[in-house]
């Protein structure tokens, strides 16, 4: 956490994190120590910017720890090409196709007329699957109600 904050060099390699910052308070190892061991679980990651969209802060009120393969979900990737991520066009059907990474696995959704189909049928897939998995997380007692509440209004923006 530390690392990623402060490290120049760390920077350079992951620039999404220049700007982000550790509150007073987890800077002396102690009191982060008291905090992770309240609220960690086996084999979760720590989160900053889940229950607080866009937060810089690593701090008791802003993080949370949640499973690696819904974190996974958030990563930012890069756009290649001029359309969205996860849709291509076939350009010997002239048709927009579209696939949705989900733990790792590409799902293939279909191949549709317009781009504005496409958008539709990728957000509604990515929402679906996101949600699916929260759902079995939640059911099974292993994320608690307030990080299931934000994740649902993060993929919000999916829902069509």
């Amino acid at each position: 956490m530390i690392h990623r904050c402060y490290s120049d060099n760390y920077h350079t390699r992951n620039p999404a994190y220049k700007g982000c910052t550790v509150c007073e308070d987890w800077r002396r190892l102690s009191n982060f120590k008291a905090w992770f061991y309240d609220n960690y679980v086996d084999g979760y990651q720590l989160d900053k910017d889940v229950l607080v969209e866009g937060n810089t802060v690593y701090s008791p009120e802003t993080c949370c720890f949640i499973p690696g393969e819904i974190n996974k979900l958030f990563e930012s990737k890069k756009k290649t090409a001029e359309l969205p991520i996860g849709i291509q066009l076939d350009t010997y059907r002239n048709k927009y196709m579209v696939a949705v990474g989900i733990n790792g696995k590409l799902k293939h959704i279909g191949r549709f007329d317009t781009l504005k189909e496409a958008i539709i049928a990728r957000n509604k897939a990515k929402y679906e699957s996101i949600k699916e998995l929260i759902d079995r997380y939640k059911s099974s007692g292993n994320l608690p109600d307030k990080v299931y509440n934000a994740i649902l209004r993060k993929i919000k923006i999916y829902k069509f």
